[in-house]
C-alpha cells in the first residue's frame, strides 16, 4: 500500500496513521521495526517534499529506533527517511545520519 503514490498519499492523509506507526514502531523489536521504518521511509521519505508533512512522532520515533536495538536495515531505511526530512528542512542540517 505504502510503495504506491496513491497509498502513501492515503496515508500521509489520515490523521491517525503517523502518530500509529510512530508509537508501533517503539514497542516493535527486531524485523518487525525495520518493517516499519521502511514504511515511514516509503510514505515520508521520497522524492519532492514529502518529508515536510511528516509528523514530529515520526521523526522522534525513527531516532529513538534507530538509537535503541535497530538491525542494519532499519538503520539504513530510517537514515533515508531522516535525510530526506533533513533535505526539506524538517531537520538540523548537522545532524549524521551513516547509521
Amino acid at each position: 500500500m505504502c510503495t504506491i503514490e496513491e497509498g502513501a498519499a492515503e496515508v500521509r492523509a489520515h490523521a491517525l496513521a503517523a502518530p500509529a506507526m510512530g508509537g508501533a514502531i517503539e514497542n516493535m523489536q527486531g524485523r518487525g521495526r525495520e518493517c516499519a521504518i521502511g514504511v515511514l521511509a516509503a510514505v515520508y521519505g521520497g522524492s519532492g517534499d514529502l518529508g515536510r508533512d511528516a509528523p514530529e512522532e515520526v521523526i522522534r520515533a525513527v531516532m529513538v529506533a534507530m538509537q535503541g536495538e535497530c538491525s542494519a536495515r532499519g538503520r539504513r531505511k530510517g537514515g533515508v527517511l531522516l535525510r530526506a526530512l533533513q533535505e526539506c528542512g524538517r531537520l538540523d542540517s548537522d545532524l549524521n545520519f551513516d547509521g
